[in-house]
């Protein structure tokens, strides 16, 4: 089963570009007039394709199916060697004095991929035994050896091709003639096979990662290939056609493309990912009758008493733990368990690392955390009786520090053991590319028999039972399975990209090449002079729709240079009359001046001599018929009967445009019998409706006549239906300007009730309460208890004229706007404290200048406070103080009235909510001060520059 990676779409890429380079030198191999050169560059491209499907498969197929893979590279990579090295020392031609350097090449070349060829046959069989074996580190160096040789070939075959007598490093910088420049174009190309040899070292020592290996590899190959080819077809003598070049360039793109979308959008996805791995949980294997185990979660056992710590040798990273019984494990016995930095117990000997890739390994071994975990940290032991307990405490991976496991194995002389977790990292992290060692690959039991791969599980449905082969939970092909899903249809857009390309060059060439040159040519004739033209149109396709295109620009072209005047001054005329409309809807103070004034401005547009417009009568019973109303009407006769015969039955005019909701043209009203019969005495002239339009209803019509003679055009009646829908709005909008004003009205008059009731109402109430008790008093003789009531009288009729003073200002014009803010402050306190019996202040300078957005919110503050110190505090005098200190504008209000307890006022009352709320929306600073008889100062600071 293959599970896709981004590297892996990067090699399939790969795979398509070599393939298709190797096809196209082999088809050009017969008619070459450099056979030797094209069919060693088409083996080695050849070979090369099979490189890289092996690359291929080593990182889509999981971990065991991919080692047959692995085992063939290098034989691979030794044919590539022979013949790279090869057509180096044939480029340009093979020289006399490197022809013992080329056999000598040849046969070492030889020798080194018949050694690789005879180790991968020693590594099957091995693998047949469930054995791994790795590659030796000086093979990698030959290799490197054979591969830096290359460019070195190269060099030497541009200093041979340069035939001037000059310095050879000369020869290099500035290379004369095509043969010399193409060696070292090869030269230049294989630095980066150089690059890319040594990134293959460094991740075989394991200095570099293998993601970033893996990214090299596809990214290089990618651009080394094109590269390569890339200088081969710009030296040979045979004519590399356009299409050829050009479907090569659109290859490359597409697949770098697609490999970029891979690389790019994989990482974002491979986050997301979380492992399945439960933290806090206890798995407990007991044997079983098949002698395999039966899995179970139990409560969580985690002994915090860890033990002496195991020392881990830093080259084996491997220890053995003595056991005080015998244990037994997939029915083996024994009493030394091993110790490894792989999150593994093993039974009875050390681990084989290696093996584990090839079908869990030989070896028995329970894989509590299958990670290569930091070597020869904090893994203890203890021995308690007749268990063994073993523990990774915060021991950090090898490749990712910042994750710290924590984990147990405990070991019991009945055969059962478990496996306790208590410290997973949470934020652990899956690279695309990782090998399975780099992140938590597999947990379980496995009996070490490779030939038997173990029962693929998910502990997650516990209980389970396994049999003798072991049972495993591998996260690490669980997130393969998951990257596989995004990519899957990437590579099928792979090969999508692969069919496109083979069949463009040539549907180009038919589909567009011809027909844009067609036109092209029809393009210089127009840039000539000739605005006659027009293209034929071979085909209904995106060309023809252009050609067709062209053909209409040039039409119009030709008649906007004809027309050009006359069209501006129609458009000129529309704008305008519509313009003018707008104006008189907004200007007109009635219905009936806004319909006439706009008839009047219709017609002289449109040069008719009669015209008029009909509303629909709004209906007061259901029940009565629909009348209809001239509003406004122009050049008819005075003693024509019109209004008596129009109506809305079926049929007539007005029944029909709320049909159709168009306008209609009639070419001569006096033979059209849907005409009212007093309009068809008018004679043969042409009728122009259309209908106006309010809330989605048909309200009226407006109606334009001409003489037969003259008719209407096109641009007239769609001219004709712009205004008519004009006009529409502008009655829409002036019924709902009437409805808002009436609703302002009565809102108005219905706060005035409710402030006279609230206020005036309940003074005078009280007067008349008063004045009854005084006339019970004066009845009753009590002339010494009279004075008091009466005084209360005078104060609260005083009261009432203030609230009526205050009410009358209210009413009058906002004089903010025309006075200004110092002018409308003295203005108020002239009307309503100046004849209130209140001493009123006014400190401000009158030259001062206030923002214009500060100003209203300034007033509204200045008038709340007054209202509140005249309605009740019962002051003798007020100051409103208007000053400007720096930037800030300080306006205060300052009464010597009862006063009031700010504690009992922090919710709200006497206005004080509206004032905070006007003072936050300017962004000023709101203080109130107050006490019971000491009077109340309100202060508002706002920065304000002049």
């Amino acid at each position: 089963m293959i599970y896709l990676t981004p590297a892996a779409i990067g090699y399939l890429t790969q795979f398509i570009l070599a393939a298709a380079i190797t096809l196209y030198l082999a088809r050009r191999l017969p008619r070459s007039t450099q056979q030797t050169q094209t069919a060693l560059l088409a083996a080695f491209f050849a070979a090369t394709t099979v490189y890289v499907l092996l690359l291929f498969y080593d990182v889509a197929l999981p971990p065991t199916q991919r080692l047959p893979a692995v085992y063939l590279l290098n034989p691979v990579i030794g044919f590539i060697l022979i013949f790279l090295l090869q057509f180096a020392y044939h480029f340009p031609r093979l020289d006399p004095r490197e022809k013992w350097a080329a056999r000598i090449a040849l046969a070492l070349s030889i020798l080194y991929t018949l050694w690789e060829i005879q180790f991968a046959v020693f590594r099957f069989s091995e693998l047949a035994t469930g054995h791994v074996y790795y590659r030796g580190g000086d093979l990698d160096n030959a290799l490197a050896a054979g591969f830096l040789a290359v460019p070195l070939v190269f060099i030497r075959q541009a200093v041979y091709a340069d035939n001037r007598r000059v310095n050879w490093v000369r020869k290099l910088w500035q290379p004369h003639g095509q043969d010399a420049q193409a060696a070292r174009g090869f030269a230049l190309v294989f630095v980066l096979t150089l690059l890319m040899g040594l990134v293959n070292l460094y991740r075989a020592m394991v200095i570099l990662p293998t993601s970033f290996y893996q990214l090299s590899l596809s990214v290089g190959i990618l651009l080394a290939l094109f590269a390569f080819a890339a200088v081969y077809l710009n030296y040979s003598r045979e004519t590399t056609s356009f299409m050829v070049k050009l479907a090569g360039v659109m290859l490359i793109t597409l697949l770098t493309i697609v490999g970029a979308v891979g690389g790019v959008i994989t990482p974002v996805y491979a986050d997301q990912y979380r492992q399945p791995l439960s933290d806090r949980q206890t798995l407990r294997f007991a044997p079983n009758s098949t002698g395999g185990y039966d899995v179970t979660r139990v409560p969580v056992r985690f002994d915090s008493d860890l033990g002496r710590e195991v020392v881990m040798p830093t080259q084996v990273e491997i220890n053995s733990v003595p056991l005080n019984f015998d244990f037994s494990f997939f029915g083996r016995t024994s009493q030394t368990v091993y110790v490894t930095n792989l999150g593994a117990v093993t039974i009875g000997q050390p681990l084989a690392q290696r093996d584990v890739q090839y079908g869990s390994g030989t070896t028995p071994a329970i894989f509590a955390l299958a990670t290569f975990l930091a070597p020869g940290v904090n893994v203890f032991a203890k021995a308690q009786g007749e268990q063994l307990t073993i523990t990774w405490f915060r021991v950090p991976t090898f490749f990712q520090r910042s994750a710290v496991f924590t984990f147990q194995v405990v070991l019991d002389k009945s055969g059962v053991f478990e496996i306790t977790y208590d410290g997973l990292p949470a934020d652990l992290r899956h690279l695309p590319d990782e090998d399975p060692y780099e992140s938590v690959w597999f947990v379980g039991a496995v009996p070490g028999e490779s030939n038997h791969p173990p029962q693929q599980v998910d502990f997650n449905d516990v209980p389970l039972s396994g049999d003798a082969a072991g049972l495993v939970q591998d996260y690490y092909l669980d997130f393969r399975r998951y990257l596989h899903q995004l990519l899957a249809p990437l590579a099928y857009l792979v090969l999508v990209s692969v069919l496109i390309t083979a069949g463009f060059p040539w549907l180009l060439h038919i589909s567009l090449v011809q027909p844009l040159n067609a036109l092209l040519n029809g393009v210089q004739q127009v840039n000539a002079g000739n605005r006659a033209i027009s293209m034929p149109i071979r085909s209904r396709d995106e060309i023809g729709f252009l050609t067709e295109s062209f053909n209409g620009m040039i039409a119009q072209l030709h008649d906007l240079v004809t027309n050009l005047e006359t069209r501006v001054s129609e458009r000129t005329r529309d704008l305008s009359v519509l313009y003018d409309i707008a104006a008189i809807a907004g200007r007109a103070q009635n219905l009936e001046t806004l319909l006439n004034e706009s008839l009047a401005r219709t017609m002289a547009a449109l040069r008719c001599e009669m015209g008029a417009i009909v509303l629909v009568d709004e209906k007061k019973d259901a029940a009565e018929p629909t009348r209809l109303r001239i509003v406004a009407s122009r050049g008819f006769p005075l003693d024509l009967p019109l209004e008596r015969e129009m109506t809305t039955s079926n049929g007539s005019l007005l029944a029909i445009l709320g049909e159709h909701r168009q306008p209609l043209l009639i070419s001569d009203l006096s033979t059209d019998a849907r005409v009212p019969a007093a309009m068809r005495t008018l004679g043969a002239r042409a009728l122009l409706l259309a209908p106006l339009q309010a809330e989605g209803q048909v309200i009226g019509a407006i109606g334009l006549l001409r003489d037969v003679g003259q008719g209407f055009q096109v641009e007239e009646v769609a001219l004709h239906a712009t205004v008519s829908d004009q006009i529409g709005i502008a009655v829409e909008t002036h019924g709902l300007r009437q409805v808002a004003q009436q609703s302002a009205l009565r809102e108005e008059r219905q706060r005035l009730a409710r402030d006279l009731h609230d206020s005036v109402t309940q003074s005078l109430y009280g007067v008349v309460t008063l004045a009854e008790g005084g006339q019970a008093q004066l009845e009753a003789g009590k002339l010494t208890q009279t004075s008091p009531t009466f005084a209360r009288i005078g104060e609260t009729a005083r009261q009432a004229v203030r609230e009526m003073r205050l009410f009358i200002h209210q009413l009058r014009p906002d004089v903010l706007q025309d006075e200004g803010l110092v002018r409308a402050l003295r203005l108020r306190l002239a009307a309503v404290e100046g004849r209130s019996d209140v001493r009123a202040h006014l400190l401000a300078d009158e030259t001062i200048q206030v923002p214009l957005p500060l100003t209203s919110a300034l007033y509204r503050i200045a008038q709340e406070a007054l209202n509140n110190s005249l309605r009740h505090s019962r002051a003798q005098s007020v100051t409103v103080n208007l000053r400007r200190e720096g930037d800030l504008v300080v306006l205060e209000i300052v009464d010597d009235g009862c006063g009031f307890d700010e504690a009992t006022m922090r919710q709200g009352g006497l206005g004080l909510s509206s004032m905070r709320e006007l003072a936050a929306e300017i962004g000023a600073e709101f203080q109130i001060q107050s006490a019971p008889g000491a009077g109340t100062t309100v202060r508002v600071t706002v920065e304000g520059k002049a």
